[in-house]
C-alpha cells in the first residue's frame, strides 16, 4: 500500500520546476528545428556488462539531421550511476549534460553539469534521504551561468494509513519563494481518491485546488474545485465512462 500510494502521488504531483536556467536560445530541443514534414527517426541501443548506450537520429525531409546520444554506466562497487548525454543540432552545435549519482546509506547524492552550445554551464547539486520518522527529503540547488542560484526543496511523508503529504518550497535567484502543499488520500474499498493542494505565490497570494475522484458502476466521476487568490471558486464535474469491450 505504501509503495502504491507513493507511486500514484508522485506521478500526479511531478510539476516542472518553477525556476529553470537556459544557457542560451540554442539549448532548445534540436528536433524542433527540423522540417515539420515528417522527420525520419532512427534509434540504436547497445549494452555491455555495466553500461547502456542509446543513440537517436532525426532527419528531416530537407536532409538536416539532429542527433542525441546518451550513455549510462553503473559502478556497483562504488554504488554510482554516471550519465553522459550529448545533443548535436542540424548546424553542428552541441550541448552536453553529465551527471554522477551516488547511493548513500539512506538515499542518494547527485552532481550534474549542463553545457550549452555557447559554452555556458548550469550546475546542479541534489540529495535525497529517507527516514521512517520524517519521511522523504529532497534538496536541489541550481547555479546558473552568472553564478545566480535557485533552490528546490521537498518533503514527502505518510498521512495516516492511506495518505501521503508533500510540501515543496522553491526559491528563485532573486530570493522570491513559492510554496506548494499537497495531501492525497486513497480508499480502495470505497473506490475514491482525493487531493487537496495549496500554492502560495511569491507575492503572498494563495490559490487552492481540490480534486475528488469516485468510482462508479460505469466508470468514474471527477470533481475539481479551484479557488483563486480573490476567493472566487470554480467547480467542474466530469463523468468518465469505462470503455466496453463491445465498443472496440
Amino acid at each position: 500500500m505504501q509503495k502504491t500510494l507513493m507511486t500514484i502521488f508522485l506521478a500526479m504531483l511531478m510539476p516542472t520546476a518553477c525556476v529553470t536556467f537556459i544557457p542560451d536560445a540554442e539549448a532548445a530541443p534540436f528536433e524542433a528545428r527540423l522540417s515539420a514534414d515528417g522527420p525520419k527517426k532512427e534509434r540504436a541501443r547497445s549494452r555491455s556488462a555495466n553500461s547502456v548506450e542509446r543513440r537517436k537520429t532525426v532527419t528531416g525531409r530537407n536532409g538536416r539531421t539532429a542527433e542525441r546520444t546518451s550513455r549510462a554506466t553503473v559502478d556497483r562497487e562504488n554504488r554510482t550511476l554516471t550519465r553522459q548525454q550529448t545533443a548535436t543540432g542540424p548546424n553542428g552545435r552541441t550541448a552536453t549534460r553529465d551527471s554522477v549519482t551516488t547511493r548513500t546509506e539512506n538515499g542518494y547524492q547527485r552532481s550534474a553539469v549542463a553545457t550549452g552550445p555557447n559554452g555556458q554551464t548550469v550546475t546542479t547539486e541534489a540529495n535525497g534521504s529517507y527516514d521512517p520518522e520524517s519521511g522523504w527529503q529532497r534538496n536541489r540547488t541550481r547555479t546558473g551561468p552568472n553564478g545566480n542560484t535557485a533552490t528546490d526543496n521537498a518533503t514527502i511523508t505518510r498521512d495516516g494509513e492511506n495518505g501521503v503529504s508533500r510540501t515543496r518550497v522553491t526559491t528563485s535567484p532573486d530570493g522570491r519563494t513559492r510554496t506548494r502543499t499537497d495531501n492525497a488520500q486513497v480508499d480502495r474499498d470505497a473506490g475514491t481518491y482525493s487531493r487537496d493542494s495549496s500554492i502560495t505565490r511569491p507575492n503572498g497570494d494563495t490559490v487552492t485546488a481540490d480534486i475528488d475522484v469516485a468510482r462508479t458502476e460505469s466508470g468514474r466521476i471527477r470533481t475539481a474545485t479551484r479557488t483563486d487568490a480573490n476567493g472566487n471558486t470554480e467547480t467542474v464535474t466530469k463523468e468518465i465512462e469505462r470503455e466496453s469491450p463491445d465498443d472496440e
